[in-house]
């Protein structure tokens, strides 16, 4: 089954992440998803830093759908090198180049 996007939709979202580091090189905190129409979804967010490859990775999950993605830093800026799972029933796959 296919359903179109509403005409107000492009199909961009938005990621914001607040995570705060803890013992070990753990991550917790949340983030939050919001569509181009307006739609929210907070998640709930764990995760690890492996300082060997300066990676994070991070389990983003709640009812409405779960992402794991993996980030590294480029000067001062957090940069997606993989992102993975279902969410608002769409399917994401993305590795970056």
């Amino acid at each position: 089954m296919q359903i179109s996007l509403p005409g107000s939709a492009t199909g961009d979202w938005q990621l914001a992440l607040n995570i705060t580091p803890q013992k070990n090189n753990k991550y917790t905190g949340t983030a939050v998803i919001s569509t181009s129409t307006g739609n929210q979804q907070t998640l709930k967010a764990t995760g690890s830093y492996a300082p060997r490859n300066g990676i994070s990775s991070l389990a983003l999950a709640a009812n409405g759908g779960s992402l794991s993605l993996t980030l590294a830093v480029s000067g001062n800026q957090p940069v997606v090198k993989t992102m993975k799972g279902k969410l608002f029933g769409q399917t994401v796959n993305y590795k970056s180049k």
